[in-house]
């Protein structure tokens, strides 16, 4: 073939392919006459099953100020993200009252002369806005309590009757604090110590009404800010019995859960090694709640005793404060694998016995799991079950003169022990009931998210 003939040959090629891209007159005439496409489709027009898919897959991925704005597009926003947004709440002193905004409790008052429908009339949008609120705070499934303020905050908002009840009884606890205080530098006439009773203070009943908010709670979390603080744990056990605080007194009464976390350095806030008044501080807030799991995180290498009146209790170790405890408990050889194992043996010894050391007491019939999450934990690291119990024994009779109320003898208190650690090994209570977890592949905390 010519060079003449092959150049003819491309060009019309060209011009096959330009013909081929080229839009004509006719060709316009026949897409105009079409419809446009509309790329975006409404959610209502979509299935109900994949829209509601989007919606929560939308829920699952944006952050709490992205929802906040959602739920002000259209009402069914509202409805749908409404609880992804209060599902689990933190409150703190630097956001209870942008959390709380809305909540006004004039709204609560019914008199001779007003109810609450007339009172929306008059008022309108303010009204609405509260009742609102009210609706928000009660889809709150996870409240994470960080500091007093907001447990004040809290108990203020459950019902209107309650503000001017702390406002009064208030004074009254710390003055109760500062006589008590005052007792113990002054001596009685007679040169005795002042007793409990010579210096009462007779404080104010807690008035008796039915929460308006916060009523389908499953999960609490009472952080370290709130354990720690002066209003709820008072004074160690060598001052005297707590005196309970009138917010304690509101959110025992009017709060409940299934499941509540804790932070375990809040016990030491008086004694490295604990102090028996944590626990009944404790026992005045959660001693009427009707949780089945209790999380307790930062623990140390000591606890509250076991009483193994719970479902479940997990125990999270920090990494961070596993050497220091180690330390504490004398172990050697603190960054070998092997000190991990001497550690849980020992932590265990006393933690799952103790309860019963106050006096002979017959064993419960034990079905609470033990959950231990522990850094590095490998397998070949869990303590073997007689090893545990000898140590335990060990350890009993060891401080049996001080853990013991007098009313058993020593005999009969060691005899009862060593029923105890029989009836675990025979029933196989070890494989049963206690789980150790390594760090790193446990679940996190339904109450606060965290481990």
């Amino acid at each position: 073939m010519s060079k003449s003939k092959s150049n003819r040959n491309k060009n019309k090629t060209k011009t096959k392919r330009k013909n081929k891209n080229t839009i004509t007159k006719s060709d316009y005439q026949r897409s105009s006459t079409c419809p446009p496409v509309d790329p975006v489709i409404p959610l209502d027009q979509l299935p109900s099953d994949l829209s509601l898919y989007l919606l929560d897959t939308i829920a699952a991925v944006v952050d709490k100020p992205t929802l906040a704005c959602l739920i002000r597009v259209d009402h069914r926003m509202y409805d749908h993200f409404a609880p992804f947004l209060y599902g689990r709440l933190e409150i703190s002193m630097d956001n209870m009252e942008e959390i709380l905004y809305g909540l006004d409790m004039s709204f609560e008052h019914k008199g001779i002369w007003f109810d609450m429908e007339t009172i929306s009339k008059i008022f309108g949008q303010t009204s609405s806005s509260h009742n609102r609120k009210r609706e928000l705070l009660n889809m709150v499934n996870a409240l994470v309590i960080t500091d007093y303020f907001a447990a004040n905050a809290i108990a203020e908002s459950l019902h209107p009757k309650y503000r001017p009840y702390i406002d009064k009884d208030d004074d009254l606890f710390w003055e109760a604090r500062a006589i008590r205080k005052l007792s113990q530098s002054i001596p009685r006439a007679d040169g005795d110590r002042w007793r409990a009773e010579d210096i009462i203070v007779e404080r104010l009943p807690v008035p008796q009404y039915d929460s308006i908010t916060f009523k389908n709670l499953e999960n609490i979390s009472l952080g370290y800010e709130v354990l720690a603080c002066n209003a709820f744990y008072t004074n160690c056990a060598h001052d005297g019995d707590p005196i309970i605080h009138p917010v304690t007194k509101i959110l025992a009464k009017d709060l409940d859960c299934k499941t509540i976390c804790l932070d375990h350095q809040a016990t030491t806030k008086f004694h490295q090694t604990g102090d028996e008044n944590f626990e009944y501080a404790l026992d005045s807030l959660v001693g009427n709640w009707k949780f089945t799991t209790a999380n307790w995180h930062n623990m140390n290498q000591t606890a509250p005793p076991c009483d193994h009146s719970l479902s479940k209790i997990r125990l999270f170790f920090n990494p961070e404060t596993v050497l220091r405890s180690k330390l504490r408990m004398g172990i050697k050889s603190i960054n070998r694998k092997s000190s991990d194992k001497e550690f849980l043996t020992n932590f265990l010894a006393i933690y799952i016995d103790s309860h019963y050391w106050c006096c002979a007491h017959p064993r419960k019939d034990e079905k609470t799991i033990i959950e231990v999450i522990y850094p590095g934990f490998r397998k070949w690291l869990t303590p073997r079950g007689e090893d545990v119990a000898k140590l335990s024994m060990e350890v009993y009779e060891y401080a049996w003169e001080e853990q013991n109320c007098g009313k058993d003898g020593y005999e009969d208190c060691m005899s009862a022990a060593r029923v105890r650690w029989k009836e675990r090994s025979e029933n196989g209570w070890f494989e049963r009931y206690l789980r150790i977890v390594d760090w790193d592949d446990a679940q996190a905390c339904d109450c606060c998210g965290k481990k």
